[in-house]
């Protein structure tokens, strides 16, 4: 992320993150394990092997939905990718995580920036 006239976006970025309209059901996960099941890491490991850009995967350590080592497993599939597990968190984003989540793309952002100059 850029930071204009030398000010952090963060402040920005929360803002325009609450603005967002959401809908959230009652039950969240009530439905998800009939309806929807993630692909393996057996199929999408052949995808993951070709990623060539910067990856950050976020986890939930309470994650009911989708297992923390299969989020653990998907960073060590991606080439140098970065793994960021928050305990508490289930398979959402609580907003008093929002600023340690968007620090981790930040540092994700500056330091492919600084690999690509020169």
């Amino acid at each position: 992320m850029r930071e204009r006239d030398g000010q952090d976006p963060l402040p920005d970025l929360m803002e325009a993150a609450r603005s967002l309209p959401t809908t959230r059901p009652r039950r969240p996960a009530a439905g998800c394990s009939t309806s929807w099941s993630p692909p393996s890491l057996a199929t999408a490991n052949g995808l993951f092997d070709a990623v060539r850009v910067p990856a950050l995967v976020i986890h939930g350590v309470n994650d009911l939905i989708i297992r923390p080592k299969a989020g653990r497993a998907t960073a060590a599939a991606i080439p140098g990718a970065r793994l960021g597990t928050y305990p508490g968190m289930g398979h959402d984003l609580p907003e008093p995580l929002w600023p340690s989540i968007l620090g981790e793309i930040q540092k994700l952002t500056r330091a492919d920036a600084s690999q690509t100059k020169g």
